[in-house]
């Protein structure tokens, strides 16, 4: 058996030993978009473990740049990490792992980073783990915890349990959009305020990632135009929609969401950034935006509304307080945040914990958004 670096021609092997394992059926172009379109350089072609030219193993990682008060650089997103339940007990994993951590230290990349339920096997290489993600839910119908117990993976509630959960979505929804119009009624208009659905990325996206550094500091996914193009916009799993918040016909902020077909509106991003002289604060920011989306939903005939909440970066609290106030639940269940810090990213003032990350949905895959 050989660990080593793919070549273009086996693309196909590598997603079709992905769709075998998982029972999915990722197109190849989903595949090249997510591994080789990447706008961030280098790019990482996946390392596999190969038995006599089969692939049965694979570990990759998704180029991100990063923005902090130093200055832009770059990540790697752990992705694709797979073995053949056949070739377990045999040290694969770390050995895929090795040849991952020596390709970034040698190509300039700061840290490793991903979400992961298999925490345990991430730290006995290294990875610190010390948070964990957890959901924001806005319930619309009765449908509600149905539809996101089967985002979950749970099995499918039928006879009297299917009724409990219908009961508890309608309870839960009625609470919620009493909060949302309540809270509503009480906030003043905005004239100089709206906000646009965009057909591609805004060419002062950086412009507003930079100055939300500056305003809140911490670290965050460098969302210039050419990412959110390629990250949002050309995504081939989902349609994101683009929502942007102009105040006086300046650029502030966005929320990214997607509609699903089975009734779920995922939000993917959520970021706001007043210019000097704004006179729009960040919780009426987060509110507006966010009184769209619902309102949007409602029209959709969506069931429930999703996002995430990872930790205390003051841009993130605000926005929990404020989708809180608006009648969003907070849902303490999530997967585990890990992180490697290579030799290259040491010198950095690195935050090994993940709490002075602003993070989102935009930091998944993609599938769903």
């Amino acid at each position: 058996m050989k660990v080593r670096l793919i070549d273009h021609s086996e693309a196909e092997a590598c997603n079709n030993f992905y769709n075998e394992l998982y029972g999915k059926s990722r197109t190849i172009d989903q595949w090249k978009w997510e591994f080789t379109d990447n706008p961030h350089k280098p790019k990482i072609i996946p390392f596999v473990v190969v038995d006599d030219d089969k692939v049965v193993g694979t570990q990759a990682c998704i180029p991100t740049k990063m923005v902090d008060a130093e200055g832009v650089y770059l990540t790697a997103k752990s992705e694709e990490t797979l073995l053949d339940p056949a070739y377990r007990g045999k040290q694969l994993f770390g050995k895929m792992y090795e040849q991952l951590f020596k390709y970034c230290e040698d190509h300039g990349f700061q840290s490793i980073w991903g979400f992961t339920p298999a925490t345990k096997a991430f730290t006995r290489l290294g990875f610190n783990a010390a948070y964990m993600t957890s959901q924001v839910i806005f319930p619309l119908s009765h449908r509600a915890l149905p539809t996101l117990l089967s985002h979950e993976d749970a099995k499918e509630a039928k006879g009297l349990k299917y009724y409990i959960y219908w009961i508890g979505g309608l309870i839960a929804a009625i609470l919620a959009n009493i909060k949302h119009w309540s809270y509503i009624a009480a906030v003043k208009s905005q004239s100089s305020v709206d906000v646009r659905i965009l057909d591609s990325a805004p060419i002062d996206a950086a412009e507003v990632t930079n100055r939300f550094i500056k305003r809140y500091g911490g670290k965050t996914i460098y969302r210039d135009q050419e990412y959110i193009q390629w990250r949002l916009f050309n995504n081939p799993y989902v349609e994101v929609k683009f929502a942007a918040l102009y105040e006086k016909d300046k650029l502030t902020g966005w929320i990214a969401f997607t509609l699903a077909d089975d009734g779920l509106m995922t939000i993917v991003d959520v970021f706001h950034a007043p210019y000097e002289g704004s006179v729009l604060s960040a919780k009426n920011a987060v509110v507006i935006l966010h009184s769209y989306i619902i309102n949007l939903a409602r029209k959709a005939g969506i069931a429930a509304i999703r996002g995430w909440h990872v930790n205390s970066h003051p841009f993130a609290l605000c926005v929990l307080d404020s989708i809180k106030s608006l009648g969003f639940y907070h849902v303490k269940k999530g997967h585990s945040t890990v992180i490697y810090i290579t030799d290259a990213g040491k010198s950095r003032q690195t935050d090994l914990s993940f709490n002075d990350w602003y993070i989102t949905r935009l930091y998944t895959e993609g599938p769903t958004g």
